[in-house]
């Protein structure tokens, strides 16, 4: 970063496009976000180490995991895939081998599920976790299928600013040897 201007800029950015990644709408959340931003801007300038990647790199990936965690996105997506689904809280309930009042608090973000059990919305919800934590919109794949030049694009538009430039170098390889 060439100065406080370009790092500004850089943070504002990353910040709006993981609002609308997130879907998080309201004044009051948008607010929250900003506050808990800006304090990921402040944890990753005080501790950041350019032999891990990039400052856009730690700033991303500070920020997303920041406002993935604390802003009820998982309840509010494990709440719009079970009544996509039809599924009722009973059901879930069954299911998970849990108590219906501890799925009513998954889905009202009272209470967060551990990993067996996010491991099993994924499962009974047919989404990956990435899906169900905002990282990208795929779906797992039923069967084997090729992966389309749609599939990697959508993974590059997603992981792109997490890859090292190895992983990105492979990746094109791969694409290049596929043509």
């Amino acid at each position: 970063m060439s100065n406080a201007q370009d790092l500004n800029d850089l943070f504002l950015d990353i910040v709006e496009r993981e609002l609308e990644l997130l879907h998080i709408k309201s004044h009051a959340e948008r607010l929250r976000a900003y506050d808990l931003a800006e304090q990921c801007k402040a944890s990753v300038i005080q501790r950041y180490d350019p032999a891990e990647g990039s400052i856009s790199e730690a700033l991303h990936r500070s920020i997303h995991t920041a406002l993935v965690r604390n802003n009820k996105f998982l309840s509010r997506k494990l709440k719009e895939l079970v009544q996509e689904q039809g599924i009722t809280q009973a059901e879930l309930a069954e299911k998970l081998g849990t108590t219906q009042t501890t799925v009513s608090r998954y889905l009202s973000g009272e209470r967060e599920p551990g990993s067996g059990d996010i491991k099993l919305f994924c499962e009974l919800l047919s989404v990956s976790p990435n899906e169900l934590f905002g990282i990208a919109n795929t779906k797992p794949r039923s069967g084997r299928r090729k992966t389309s030049l749609e599939d990697v694009l959508a993974f590059l538009d997603t992981e792109g600013p997490f890859l090292s430039e190895e992983e990105k170098t492979e990746i094109f390889r791969r694409i290049i040897r596929k043509v």
